[in-house]
């Protein structure tokens, strides 16, 4: 990816804190999962290159996640309004599918989806929120 690419992703990450809150403070929390740079990156999304040392193709990574999970943090109800004509227990699949794939849930989602498909219920067993301590 060139140069301006990269200064796409910087403005519309600039827009996005500018319009979210407080700019200052860092889009995305660091996790024991991130690796020094990422978190660097997460802390200084608007210049990784120059507060981190990041190579262009690791602040695009790191902020191409960023954006992820920023989308998948924005869904709402109205992002289910085209399944209204489903049967319930087939909506319930998907928003519990949705769930799982976005909230890291223990277990493989795309089969508990299969599960839940037949057998008009989410394997819970299976597929659930990972138990936090």
């Amino acid at each position: 990816m060139g140069l301006m690419n990269y200064r796409s992703w910087i403005a519309v990450l600039a827009a996005g804190a500018l319009t979210g809150g407080c700019a200052a403070a860092p889009l995305a929390t660091c996790t024991p999962a991130d690796s020094t740079m990422s978190c660097c990156i997460k802390s200084h999304p608007l210049s990784p290159v120059d507060s981190c040392g990041a190579s262009e193709a690791e602040a695009i990574a790191a902020l191409t996640a960023l954006k992820t999970a920023y989308e998948a943090s924005r869904l709402t109800e109205d992002d289910f309004a085209n399944n209204a004509q489903l049967p319930e227990w087939q909506q319930a699949c998907i928003r519990s599918y949705v769930d799982c794939k976005n909230q890291g849930w223990k277990g493989r989602c795309y089969e508990c989806l299969r599960y839940c498909e037949g057998q008009h219920e989410w394997p819970f067993k299976a597929c659930a929120p990972t138990s936090r301590k």
